[in-house]
This record gives C-alpha cells, structure tokens and sequence, in this order.
C-alpha cells in the first residue's frame, strides 16, 4: 500500500453511494418520492444516490428533484454520462446537487451488449463532463480498462474517480484477489469505488472497506441484502452501514459538488 492508502487505513473514511431503482423497474416517479428514497439513505451513511433520467416523466421533474436535494441537504446526484448532455441543456449545471456522472473506461462485453469505448472517445468524454463541471466516474468492469484509467489519470490528475463494477456477466470476477489487484494498480487514483453485481457476500464487502475501497450498490446493481431478497435499496444501504459501521469506518459527509472535489484533491 502507497502512503496516500496508509493514510486512508488511518483515517478510516468511506464513500457510500445508492443507485435507487432497479433498470427491470419500469416506473418512473415524481421528484418528492425520490427526495423522501434519498433522505432515507442519507440517514444511513448515504452521500451519493445513482439515478436515471428515465425514471422521470419531464426533465423538469429531475431538475425539481435536483433543486429539493439542495434545500434539503440531501446526497449528491451520480447521473450517466449519456443523461449529461439532456440534463445541461436543460440547465443542470446550475445545480449543485448535480455532482457527477458515470462513464466508460474501456470497452467492455456486458450481459452480451459489447460497449465500444476507446481512449480517445473517453478523453472527449471526461472533458465534456468536467467543462460542465460534473465530476467524471470512471466506470471499469474489467481489467483491460486499468490502463486508460492510468492514462486519464496522468492527464488530469485527481479531477476523476473510479468505479469497478465486478461480478457482472462478461465482466472480471467479483472476489478479493482481484479487488487487491485493482487496489493496487490504482493506488494512485484517490476514490475507488466498488459494486458487486447481485452480491451475497458480507466478507467481500468486509474486505473492501478494510483495505481502503468505497462502496456502491442499490436495486440497480444487486437483488440481495446480504443473504436474503432486498425488498428496498434502503435495505442494502442499511446492510452495508452495519458493516461499514463494525469495521469503525467513518461515511464521508459530502454537501455539494465543491465538497467533493476538496475530497478528492486531498485524499
């Protein structure tokens, strides 16, 4: 472990991040609904919920939810890159609720869907976000991404942070070795946050946060709440607080996108 990782087992802190809605949920939903969803999870640890565009019936409806986080001190918004350019032109950049956005690393074979990302389509990518200022997510479901993730790194620095999604069909295997490997290929990139696709294992997850990694999950990325069926993503995030809450591990309180940044630059 580098000293910037030594620091962080000192520390002990973690980001905790929702994505509220399953993609086989097809209903959409009224900005209040989500906020009350979002407090709920900042209640336990949650500085971050994931959401889609789609789950609204009007982009005027994300913005209102966007607006209701702000004067309600809810969590910061992760949107999808693809959702950024509907969402600007639509005046998200006034928001500062609106604090990041998840793209593609590299390319990558998901559930049969081949993504087509090259380096140069993800340096166009991470610039359009940060020109918007929306903090890039650099999303990594196997190991041919690392690489870009160092290039982009050496490029502009601690402007990103990284997402690795594990477990998921055509995608690297979700277990400790490879979290390790990942870890330390990256020990430069200050946030590494990890999603294990339908996860039922507590020491997986044990394992991340003890070693330094950040943790995503909700009905998008998982059905189960450890062992058993989730019925709600406050299930899991209420799992996971209890976990990350044994290990004596501090949730990082973010209040705008500023806040953040400052994480990342000084991590």
């Amino acid at each position: 472990l580098n000293i910037l990782r030594e620091e962080h087992l000192m520390n002990k802190d973690l980001i905790l991040q929702c994505s509220l809605f399953s993609h086989f949920d097809n209903n959409m939903y009224f900005p209040e609904y989500v906020l009350e969803k979002a407090l709920m999870c900042k209640r336990v640890g949650v500085s971050v919920i994931h959401v889609h565009l789609n789950k609204f019936k009007t982009i005027d409806d994300f913005l209102k939810l966007a607006h209701l986080l702000e004067v309600n001190d809810g969590p910061l918004l992760n949107i999808s890159a693809n959702d950024v350019i509907t969402a600007i032109e639509c005046g998200a950049s006034g928001y500062k609720s609106i604090a990041c956005a998840a793209m593609q690393g590299g390319s990558a074979t998901i559930f049969g869907n081949t993504i087509n990302q090259t380096i140069q389509k993800a340096n166009e990518e991470i610039e359009r976000l940060l020109q918007n200022g929306i903090i890039p997510e650099i999303s990594v479901f196997n190991f041919e991404s690392i690489g870009n993730c160092i290039e982009l790194y050496n490029k502009y620095g601690k402007q990103f942070y990284v997402g690795v999604y594990m477990g998921y069909p055509g995608g690297m295997v979700a277990s400790i070795s490879n979290v390790e490997s990942i870890m330390d290929s990256l020990n430069m990139i200050p946030v590494i946050s990890f999603t294990i696709y339908n996860n039922q294992d507590d020491e997986l997850i044990k394992h991340i946060v003890e070693i330094g990694g950040h943790l995503r999950s909700g009905l998008e990325d998982s059905l189960y709440c450890g062992n058993c069926v989730a019925i709600d993503s406050i299930d899991i995030m209420m799992h996971y607080n209890r976990i990350i809450a044994e290990s004596g591990t501090r949730r990082v309180e973010l209040f705008d996108k500023e806040s953040l940044k400052d994480y990342l630059r000084w991590s």
